[in-house]
């Protein structure tokens, strides 16, 4: 009878490891998912306006999707632009900002205009790391650890 406990407890302990692992992977795969989104969601902007969110001409400086960032995407009249709808948002959201599996902000880099090397829309932004990235936009998230620049974050650009 204890060699069949013994068992059953091996058995679950293993279980309990790989049930584990599928809930990480799947936070990260959800992260990705919503990095890619966001990132897609603003080059469609971009691509619409010619130009990321400006207030009285000067380029709105978004550095993560907060709730105005939300308020943007989802059509709203913020930075005096349309309704055009981008990036379907929760109340939640809305209200707090987008937040990744593991409750922080998602974290944005956009080429708004000022460029690296002072050239307009130069298609090259500035992510974690000091590394700059061919690209309009670059979406990231921090990861189970929190902190910016570790090799747990998610990207939208592929590292």
């Amino acid at each position: 009878m204890l060699v069949v406990i013994g068992i059953i407890g091996a058995l679950a302990g293993m279980l309990l490891t790989a049930v584990t692992l599928a809930r990480r992977a799947a936070k990260r795969t959800q992260a990705k998912d919503m990095t890619l989104q966001i990132a897609t969601a603003w080059g469609c902007y971009l691509n619409d306006y010619r130009e990321f969110p400006t207030t009285n001409g000067v380029c709105v400086n978004i550095t993560e999707m907060d709730k105005n960032a939300c308020l943007i995407l989802v059509g709203s009249n913020f930075c005096s632009r349309g309704v055009l709808v981008y990036l379907e948002c929760s109340t939640n959201d809305l209200k707090n900002g987008m937040l990744d599996p593991w409750g922080v902000t998602y974290k944005l880099s956009l080429d708004n205009g000022q460029g690296l090397d002072s050239k307009s829309y130069d298609g090259r932004v500035r992510v974690p790391g000091n590394q700059i990235v061919c690209k309009d936009v670059a979406v990231w998230s921090l990861g189970p650890d929190k902190a910016e620049g570790t090799s747990d974050d998610v990207t939208s650009w592929g590292k």
